[in-house]
């Protein structure tokens, strides 16, 4: 089949001029997206200060004014949210609401695109919007990661305890959020999340209830107490009773003493025995001391040099025991007492420099 000339002619006249359009559309775009930057950063100065005057008092003609300027009244509030506290915080929130911010900010969270609802999401968390709260929740489940991603930092931020088994599911669903922007929305959310973490401790999936359990710890819950030591027993996972032992340590209530102990003996996993000790250390106190002197006798390299550091952060009494096997120069003890030692004297040393 022969191609004429004058077809291969018209071919290539259509190219170059879609080409052209092309070129020319891009410099249009590009043109106006400067030009839009400019008079942003042209009108940001006198806007940043009507805001800060704004956050003393009531100004309506502000409020009303910003309706016309959206996008940059938006990008600087964005701005300021984090730094911003108290009373304060409180007016922003306010301001927000009055122009119409949060309003356009719910209904984007609808948006067809990710974007929009990724940035209305991130806006409403840090305004800490409690009413967008279930829609965020809706979007944990969204298509796009990174809409989920933001919709968990946002429950987050917002801190409603409603939220908890929302964000909880995530850790089992196969489209879930990044686990560590789930565990710190957890860790940012009040007291109320202690209740819905512990019943996750309780009845959750074996997952659910690993990352409870380690949540619970680094919240210092005391009233987690009770579930966390049941799950420190033989009939559940490893992965559980691992970080049931870690939370137990964190929280550091002497009462839990007695049921770490029984996670030192030998038949115990290795990996368990090797974070109770650890544990055992942060808790503190003459029982304590007594368990961790032992352990140093232990045959596992792990157990052993565990328990020498947390003998040196034991205060004198950790002290006094490694300094008195620290002189057994041919024990295996005396070797992790010594090794001990050394840490606590890097302890001081460290100290001393701050």
């Amino acid at each position: 089949m022969t191609i004429s000339p004058h077809l291969v002619y018209e071919l290539m006249f259509i190219v170059a001029s879609a080409l052209a359009a092309l070129g020319i559309l891009t410099t249009v775009v590009n043109l106006r997206r400067s030009w839009l930057d400019r008079r942003a950063a042209t009108r940001l100065p006198a806007l940043r200060t009507q805001l800060l005057a704004a956050l003393d008092g009531d100004d309506s003609r502000f409020v009303s004014s910003m309706r016309r300027e959206d996008a940059t009244f938006t990008a600087l509030v964005r701005s300021l949210l984090p730094t911003v506290r108290g009373a304060e915080r409180e007016r922003l929130s306010e301001i927000l609401e009055g122009t119409g911010v949060v309003n356009a900010a719910l209904r984007d969270l609808h948006s067809r695109s990710a974007v929009r609802r990724a940035h209305a999401g991130d806006l409403l968390g840090l305004a800490s919007v409690n009413r967008a709260v279930p829609e965020l929740m809706r979007l944990l489940r969204d298509r796009d990661v990174d809409v989920r991603r933001t919709a968990a930092r946002a429950l987050g931020f917002i801190g409603d305890a409603v939220a908890v088994p929302a964000l909880l599911a995530t850790v089992d669903d196969a489209r879930s959020v990044p686990y560590n922007t789930t565990t710190m929305a957890l860790l940012r959310m009040g007291s109320d999340a202690h209740e819905p973490l512990i019943e996750g401790l309780r009845a959750g999936s074996q997952k659910v209830r690993a990352v409870c359990a380690e949540i619970l710890g680094l919240r210092g819950s005391v009233a987690a107490l009770p579930a966390l030591t049941a799950a420190i027993h033989p009939w559940e996972s490893l992965e559980v009773r691992i970080r049931a032992a870690r939370a137990l340590g964190r929280i550091g209530v002497p009462g839990s003493v007695d049921a770490l102990a029984a996670l030192m003996r030998s038949e115990e996993p290795l990996p368990l025995r090797a974070v109770t000790t650890r544990a055992l250390g942060q808790i503190g106190g003459r029982r304590t001391v007594t368990l961790l002197r032992d352990a140093l006798d232990a045959p596992e390299h792990i157990v052993a040099v565990n328990a020498a550091r947390a003998l040196a952060s034991s205060g004198d009494d950790g002290a006094d025991i490694l300094i008195r096997f620290g002189h057994e120069l041919t024990s295996r003890r005396g070797a992790y007492a010594r090794e001990g030692l050394s840490y606590l004297a890097l302890q001081a040393t460290h100290a001393a420099r701050l």
